[in-house]
Formats: C-alpha cells, structure tokens, sequence
C-alpha cells in the first residue's frame, strides 16, 4: 500500500501537527502547500512526531509552492515537472507498478475569475498529457487544492480534467467530443459532498454575505485516471477532521483551527494491482 496525503496547512500548522497526522495515517509521500517553515526544521519536526524508523525527507522544492516529502529512499520518487502551482512526481517503489503523482495548488477564487481558473486547469491536462508521454504509463493521480469544486465546469469538461462521478463511466474509455478524444479522471470527491457524506460536507468552509454561498467546498481533492480504479478503494480515501484530540477546521465563532482546509489522504494498493491488472495500452490523450 502507497499512502499519500496532501495538506494546505493555511501557514499556520506546525511540524509536530503534520508529523502526528502522518503517523496516524502511516503516510509515505506528503505534499504540503502553504508551508514555509525550514527544511530542517520542519523535516525534524515532523519525525520527531512520527518516531517511525522510516525517517521522512524533503525533495528538492524546485519552483512548485507545493513541498514532497516522502520515506521512500533517494532516487525511487523523482521530479518530471514543476512550476509554480503544480508539482508532478514520478513514483517507481520497489514493489509495484510506478505512479504519476500530481500535486497542485492552483490559483484561489479569491484572486482570480472563472476564465482564469478553467484556462488553468486547461493548460494543467495539457502538462499531465505531455508528462506520462516522458513516462510511458497513465497510472497517474491527481491530488491537491484545485480551487474548484468537483462539479464545475473546469473539471468536468472534456478539455479540462473530465472528471467523472462514476466509475463505469470512467471505465467505458475515451469519450468523442467534436471529432475529438478525451480521456477520464475518476473523482471520487463527488462522494463527499453534503452533510450525508463520509466526514465533513467538504474541504474548505467558507461563510458569504453574497446572494449565493455553498458555505462547504471541496476544493482539496484526489482524481485518478482509469488504470488505478484497480487498486483504489474507497475506505482508503480519507478526509482527517483532527489530529489527535485537536479540529483541525475552526468554523464560525468556534474559533482558529489548526488550517483552514482539511486534508486528503488516500492509499493505492499497488502491489496487489501489479498481479491482476490486464494490460492495457495508453494513449495519452
């Protein structure tokens, strides 16, 4: 099992909060935006958390204001693309197929307009395309604050990052669109939305005076491409609300919580995948 977490800790958790959630998640690769403690400091803090013998280290920050840390050993997790709000890491464990591992942050409605945000996303597919041509697979994973909520219109349409709701449809291939093809995201986000959902109604609370307020978004979320429906399941996906004892949302008058957004982690069973995966072929599309 690979063990992933992406956590925008709104410049204000600290190492040892990062740390304790990591240890109660058994978590591999961690993905941080809105974190500017040291590396130093921070990669000591976190294990002095974790007290695990596996020890957690930071990879190169590059130009992405998403942070990777993971316990795999030097060389098995390495940087094929970065800019200033995506981060993308290609995965080769010892045991286990290899995975394209994206980690975005990407611009905040608060700064920029719908245009904006879908031209984002739009360029985001193009990059993720071109990256697992360098790679040669599509067992690719998104995870990270989008920004966006997993019903607009920048992640379901088809030039953006088609995100699906149902894993059958996901599963039917390529849809045509224009004379055009354009492969699927599975979002299992869509699952958490809503006071019935697993969890919290979503990531992100945020309370409008305007005519219109969702007051929950889930801006933080994981989508795969079909070739990991094999080894995802959804009790894996997980949503952390504390950290210990502690919230880690503070909504309305209950005061400052540890971050304004709550995690995502998620697990891939990957080694189980590589025994009874059919193959399959990519078309980078």
């Amino acid at each position: 099992m690979t063990v992933v977490m992406f956590w925008n800790t709104g410049k204000t958790a600290t190492g040892e909060t990062i740390g304790q959630l990591c240890q109660e998640n058994d978590v591999d690769l961690l993905l941080l935006a809105e974190t500017e403690t040291p590396s130093a400091r921070l990669t000591t803090e976190i294990n002095g958390a974790t007290a695990s013998t596996r020890t957690i280290w930071e990879l190169p920050r590059l130009e992405s204001r998403v942070r990777a840390f993971t316990r795999y050993a030097p060389g098995l997790v390495k940087p094929v693309f970065d800019d200033a709000h995506v981060k993308m890491l290609h995965l080769t464990p010892p045991i286990g197929f290899p995975l394209l591992i994206v980690a975005a942050h990407l611009p905040s409605k608060l700064w920029a307009e719908d245009e904006d945000q879908s031209y984002r996303v739009r360029r985001l597919r193009q990059d993720i395309v071109e990256a697992e041509g360098r790679v040669g697979h599509q067992n690719t994973m998104i995870i990270g604050d989008l920004n966006a909520n997993p019903f607009e219109d920048a992640l379901m349409a088809a030039d953006g990052l088609h995100g699906m709701m149902d894993k059958a449809v996901v599963e039917r291939g390529p849809r045509s669109v224009q004379r055009q093809a354009w492969d699927y995201f599975y979002n299992p986000m869509w699952s958490r939305l809503g006071d019935e959902s697993r969890g919290r109604p979503g990531t992100y609370w945020r309370s409008g005076s305007g005519v219109v307020s969702h007051f929950w978004h889930t801006f933080d979320q994981v989508l795969l491409r079909p070739g990991l429906l094999h080894c995802y399941d959804t009790e894996r996906l997980i949503v952390p609300d504390r950290v210990g004892e502690h919230a880690i949302l503070g909504l309305g008058r209950s005061g400052a919580g540890l971050s304004d957004h709550l995690p995502v982690v998620i697990g891939l069973d990957i080694e189980k995948e590589l025994r009874r995966r059919p193959k399959t072929t990519a078309s980078y599309r």
